[in-house]
């Protein structure tokens, strides 16, 4: 019984069911659509669709006739399908839902079947809702040639699945789905049904089209997009998708779901202009992301990303899709970011405001900010440029890479900022300030302040530029420091301050940090310093002072405690006089004078034992005997105690322009140059110093230009820094250096330099700085000088370097550098005069005069050349002489280490290292007479001419030789002479390559007699000859004169041989000559003229004999002519040359 209920009540419901199912017309008498009267009902007889709860209802517009009042549904209601029909309302129809819900499943437009070119556009319109699966724009497989549009001007329009548009129209712009107005959301694809036999350029699409209403106010729809791929394939160029609206109003687009593709230029038919997309144009209004997982912006092929809005990114978004090289992203508003933001290869250019609050970590592509950005998150800057025209101002951690910064505006750090390897720029028009509110500060690397107006340093935090770094201003930039910038120092190098332009300075005080390397008490030793600031001025001098030194160093002086020093004692702080009596036995009654008092008022007028009161001037060095920072101070008196590295920081305004070295002892502008009593050979030195913060270049030194970096009128070319390690002084001449020595003086360094008259000047100017670093090891095994050494430039020179040795770390080295242009004398200016340290050796080498240098130059030599070597030692024992470089010095030269003491050489080139003992009872084993170096020529290495040729060929003649022990400074010259050897013209020259082989190609051989020869000149300028080689091109005997003599051998270098011959026949050896049908014999004389090519008669004699000798080893080499004449009639017999080699 209960079966047959439950049966009966199926059937009565599904009978309900496909009754309830009702076609709808719309006949339009009036606008209400719950008016039964405004419909025409088909299957049915309800009130109106969706009247009495029914869902299944099916509305039609349009599709049996027209009307003339739009549909507005006011109460919500569901139905199954809308469809607006394409034959009779050729105006489209206006659905209008005001305060409700239509929902609806499927919402057609039908094809445009109307004719007289009816454009048909059906509005979704109204204040209220209309929810539905899917939307289709045309239908079919049908074409048509008039255009029908479906708009959406509606309140809200939720669509659960896809927007469907079918090509029915093959016109341009033919059908489309336009969002104008309101919110919509979609949940599906927007999606194409291209149709076979369309055509048409963009014969559809979808678009977001802003307009601008009755009453002028602008729409602004809004699209929502909840799918990842809300695009389908778009059949580009036949549709188009536009999410811009350039009509009046602004739109805005909204990315909800879960890692969505964010649409450029790189996906094809996305972007304005239809079929042919506008790549120049924006594909956006405003952008919002704000899904889940992470957004990717663009596609696998480059694109561009175009806003002319705001963009604002609330989710993870990367702009470095898979495939792609680059997305380049314009934003013409504001970016606000709240996410996790990936850079890619793409640029990004805002012309509004960056407002960050999510990590960002950008990589090769540059963010052009055109306002302000600020950062209250993570920036983590890439290989790319961060450009931002106005303010920066991060509370965050921004942190730099290689990429540059550049910030136009004011500048606000109160986070945490890392400079990368790029360089920062201030560059902004007018003023600008500067402000480090942080705790760990602002440490730039390289920096760069450019632009009109002051940048002023500020805040509660400060400003520093790390020991890698370089501070750069540029042209008309003043940089105001506010007290609270550092210039860093460390074991790898130091702040620099590059070159300040004339019209540029750097005003306030800088604090300037200078690395003192240690680890060891071999690192309790001098070291010469110099100061980069001034404390105080006078005029046009600026001064400074040694306050700071106790704060960092131990340091004892004969006043102690009441002088400023850290307790009483021999001085640790010396100046230089040069008009005193030299000694290097002892520091303060000599040329050091000790410094006893540092605390006087002014501080700059420091007291020195036996001289008084003197100012310290900028330029001045002074030598300071380092023990190492201020821990365990009680044991730091104590010669065992280890001296640690540290950092000393002097702090005053920096030194900047010209420099010109005022003398502390005189006061004057000239340097010292005294000869007294006792300093004999080594008047004229001066301790100076770099002035600068900023390495500085000696290479740019010169005693002639006034502009020149380092203007140095009779100053030698030499410069002395001592090395605390060995105790012997680093020099550097000319491009070489030795024990540490080169050409960059580092911003802190005192150093030595010779002058020759007592007018002598040293003026430093900007352009004297360099960036370079003298970099090295930072431990006590290898830092010799305030930082450490470089390495020579000296890939061009020739020399040999020698050191001594009586240990791993006490050395001295001493160089003989070849130069042609220079003498075997001592000279000031291409010889460094040897100055002696404090160290237990000592090694320098003689001048031709006696004059101990520690470079001396002198040219190769032509014969053999010795050289003696001066080595002394303060102690008893065995040491090493260790040849360590030998700089391209021929083969050709031997060179051997001669020991008279021991009599005994050594090949020192191929056995470089020589052990030796000295011994202080006997005066024989060590000082100037024992060793000596022996430069020769190796005879057996000189060049060689193995063989020489010539040969036709097709493109001419060709000359061929073979030598052997040639070198690049070996010269080939061929000749060639057509006259029988009278004269030779040069055809060219080739440059020895030592490939053994060489030729030379005579392209245009004279129709003659044609003669070739090889010039050789070697090292020493020695010019010798080769055979001559004969090749015979046409008729010749036209082109040489006729020659009854012949010459050999040829060329020679003593006996030749002349044998004269009558009409082509030899002449018989004897005096007389049978002539047929004569009786007796005929005496014949010849006259035999010897002659220079420069005309000059070098021999004449008179011989009766066919045959004749000479010797001619005493001439000079060259080629000579001999001419034969007839004593009888005066005729010429013949001439021809040879060569005397």
């Amino acid at each position: 019984m209960v079966d047959r209920f439950l049966l009966t009540l199926i059937i009565v419901l599904g009978w309900c069911s496909t009754q309830a199912a009702i076609t709808f017309d719309w006949k339009g008498t009036s606008t209400t659509w719950a008016a039964s009267t405004s419909w025409t009902e088909n299957g049915g007889t309800g009130d109106y669709p969706g009247s009495g709860g029914r869902t299944t209802d099916v509305v039609r517009f349009g599709m049996s006739g027209t009307f003339s009042s739009q549909p507005t549904l006011t109460s919500s209601i569901t139905i199954a399908s809308i469809e607006f029909g394409g034959g009779y309302q050729t105006a489209g129809t206006q659905l209008t839902v005001n305060g409700a819900t239509l929902t609806v499943t499927t919402i057609t437009q039908d094809i445009n079947t109307t004719s007289g070119g009816f454009t048909i556009y059906d509005y979704l319109q109204g204040t209220g809702t209309i929810t539905c699966t899917n939307i289709n724009v045309g239908s079919g497989s049908s074409t048509s040639g008039t255009n029908n549009f479906m708009l959406s001007d509606i309140a809200t329009l939720n669509v659960s699945g896809n927007v469907t548009i079918t090509t029915n129209a093959n016109i341009q712009n033919g059908c489309g789905f336009r969002l104008e107005s309101g919110n919509m959301y979609l949940t599906g694809q927007v999606i194409f049904n291209k149709l076979t036999g369309i055509n048409a350029s963009n014969s559809a699409y979808f678009t977001i089209n802003t307009v601008t209403q009755s009453g002028g106010t602008a729409t602004t729809p809004h699209l929502y997009l909840s799918n990842a791929n809300p695009l389908g394939t778009i059949p580009s160029p036949y549709a188009s998708v536009n999410f811009y609206g350039d009509h009046g109003g602004t739109s805005t687009v909204t990315y909800t779901a879960a890692s969505p593709k964010i649409y450029t230029t790189a996906t094809a038919g996305f972007g304005s202009g239809g079929g042919t997309i506008d790549t120049t144009k924006a594909s956006y209004d405003y952008l919002t992301i704000q899904g889940s997982g992470t957004a990717t912006v663009g596609g696998s092929t480059v694109g561009a990303l175009k806003v002319t809005g705001d963009l604002t990114t609330n989710s993870p978004v990367t702009f470095a899709p898979a495939g792609a090289s680059a997305t380049n992203t314009s934003v013409g508003g504001n970016w606000n970011n709240t996410s996790t933001v990936t850079g890619g290869a793409g640029t990004f250019a805002i012309t509004g405001n960056v407002a960050n609050s999510g990590p960002m970590t950008l990589s090769s592509g540059n963010l052009d900010v055109g306002s302000s950005l600020t950062n209250s998150s993570t920036i983590t800057a890439g290989s790319g440029s961060i450009i931002v025209d106005a303010g920066l101002s991060t509370s965050g951690t921004l942190t730099l890479s290689s990429g540059a910064l550049k910030v136009g505006g004011n500048y606000t750090n109160s986070g945490t900022f890392t400079a990368g390897t790029g360089t920062v720029y201030f560059n902004g028009a007018s003023a600008q300030s500067l402000t480090d509110n942080s705790s760990a500060g602002t440490t730039l690397n390289n920096c760069d302040f450019s632009g009109a107006g002051t940048k002023t340093l500020s805040g509660t935090g400060k400003f520093a530029v790390s020991s890698s770094g370089v501070l750069t201003m540029e042209a008309s930039t003043t940089l105001q420091t506010g007290g609270i910038l550092t210039l860093n120092s460390a074991s790898t190098g130091s702040a620099t301050v590059g070159a300040i332009p004339s019209t540029s300075s750097i005003t306030g005080t800088v604090n300037v940090q200078r690395y003192i390397s240690g680890g060891s008490n071999t690192y309790r030793s001098y070291r010469l310093l110099s100061s980069p600031v001034y404390t105080a001025t006078s005029g046009s001098i600026h001064y400074s002072d040694l306050s700071y030194l106790p704060l960092y160093s131990p340091i004892t002086g004969t006043l102690g405690t009441g002088g400023g020093m850290t307790k009483s004692g021999n001085p640790s702080m010396y100046l230089y006089r040069d008009n005193m009596a030299f000694t290097n036995s002892t520091f303060n009654t000599g040329n050091f004078r000790g410094i006893n008092k540092i605390n006087n008022s002014p501080l700059y007028a420091v007291g020195v034992d036996y001289d008084g009161t003197y100012n310290l001037t900028v330029g001045t060095g002074i030598m300071f005997f380092y023990r190492g920072d201020l821990t365990n101070l009680a044991n730091k008196f104590t010669t065992t105690t280890s001296a640690e590295a540290t950092v000393l920081s002097s702090t005053g305004t920096l030194n900047q322009q010209a420099v010109t070295v005022t003398n502390w002892y005189t006061g004057l502008t000239t340097l010292q140059c005294s000869t007294v009593t006792g300093n004999t050979g080594y008047s004229g030195y001066n301790l100076v110093g770099n002035p600068y913060a900023s390495s500085i270049d000696w290479n740019t030194y010169s005693t002639t230009t006034s502009t020149a970096g380092i203007y140095a009128p009779s100053v030698g070319p030499t410069i002395y820094v001592f090395n605390p390690v060995t105790k012997v002084y680093a020099t550097y001449s000319g491009g070489v250096g030795l024990n540490g020595g080169s050409n960059i003086i580092p911003s802190g360094q005192g150093f030595f330099v010779k002058a020759s008259s007592s007018s002598a000047q040293l003026i430093f100017h900007e352009s004297a700085k360099t960036n370079s670093q003298l970099t090295g090891p930072t431990a006590a095994s290898g830092t010799t000088l305030l930082l450490s050494t470089a390495p020579i430039q000296s890939s061009v020179l020739q020399y040999l370097r020698i050191n001594l040795a009586a240990d791993t770390i006490e050395k001295e080295e001493t160089i003989v550098r070849f130069d042609n242009s220079s003498k075997t004398t001592y000279d000031i200016n291409e010889d460094a005069q040897y100055l002696p340290g404090s160290g237990r050796i000592s090694l320098s080498s003689m001048t031709a005069d006696s004059v101990p240098v520690a470079i001396n130059n002198m040219p190769l030599p032509k014969r053999t050349q010795s050289i003696k070597l001066v080595v002394k030692t303060a102690a008893d024992g065995q040491f090493t002489l260790n040849m360590t470089e030998l700089k391209s010095i021929p083969q050709l030269f031997q060179v051997w280490l001669k020991d008279a003491y021991n009599k005994d050489s050594l090949d020192f080139r191929h056995n470089p290292i020589y052990t030796f003992d000295v011994l202080h009872s006997d005066t024989n084993s060590f000082g100037a007479n024992r060793f000596s170096l022996v430069i020769r020529q190796d005879p057996a290495l000189m060049i060689h001419l193995l063989s020489f040729g010539a040969s036709k060929t097709s493109n001419g003649s060709q000359v061929v030789w073979n030598t052997e022990n040639e070198q690049n400074y070996t010269n080939f010259t061929v000749e060639r002479s057509n006259d029988g050897g009278v004269t030779f013209a040069v055809l060219g020259g080739v440059s020895s390559d030592t490939q053994g082989t060489y030729s030379f190609l005579d392209k245009n051989p004279p129709l003659a007699t044609d003669m070739y020869r090889l010039k050789i000149q070697d090292i020493n300028g020695s010019i010798t000859y080769s055979n001559v080689v004969t090749l015979i091109y046409g008729n010749a005997t036209t082109n040489v004169a006729k020659s009854n003599i012949s010459i050999y051998p040829n060329p020679s270098n003593g006996i030749i041989n002349l044998a004269i011959t009558a009409g082509g026949n030899p002449l018989q050896v004897n005096s007389s000559l049978s002539m047929p049908g004569v009786k007796g014999s005929i005496s014949q004389a010849y006259d035999i003229k010897i002659i220079s090519t420069a005309g000059a008669l070098i021999k004449t004699t008179t011989t009766t004999s066919a045959s004749w000798q000479d010797n001619v080893s005493n001439l000079t080499p060259g080629t000579y002519i001999i001419q034969v004449v007839n004593n009888k009639d005066k005729s010429l017999v013949g001439k021809s040359t040879f060569v005397k080699m």
